[in-house]
């Protein structure tokens, strides 16, 4: 009964898994920062990755396979090595200029939101294809 229960829920929650894609408009309080020079806001811009719900929250509905499984590490395998270029940029800028903090925080919110749409787009097209 407890397991039945569990099971309905959880197919309940990925059906409406793509709301969560509207958390993605939270990334325009990341504008504020012109407004205020404040860097703080500037983390806002991360939350411009759930847009990729829209799409992954499709894909959740479904129910899922070993190809799902196999698609989602073929496309986490892509999209990791995006931080890693990153962190990399933060490490060799300061060698070549100096490294502000405003543009360390940008490089990294970059990479984030590039890393999370990769991953997105690789697990779309890796299901599709």
């Amino acid at each position: 009964m407890i397991m039945n229960k569990l099971k309905q829920t959880t197919s309940k929650s990925r059906k409406y898994a793509w709301t969560q894609g509207f958390l993605g408009f939270l990334g325009f309080l990341g504008f504020l920062y012109f407004k205020d020079s404040d860097p703080s806001f500037l983390v806002y811009f991360s939350c411009f990755a759930m847009f990729g719900f829209f799409i992954t929250g499709k894909l959740a509905a479904e129910m899922q396979d070993e190809r799902m499984k196999e698609n989602h590490k073929k496309a986490l395998l892509l999209a990791l090595k995006i931080p890693l270029l990153t962190l990399m940029l933060v490490g060799i800028f300061p060698t070549f200029s100096t490294l502000t903090e405003i543009i360390a925080i940008v490089i990294c919110i970059v990479g984030f939101v590039a890393a999370a749409f990769t991953y997105v787009l690789a697990f779309y097209y890796y299901d599709k294809h």
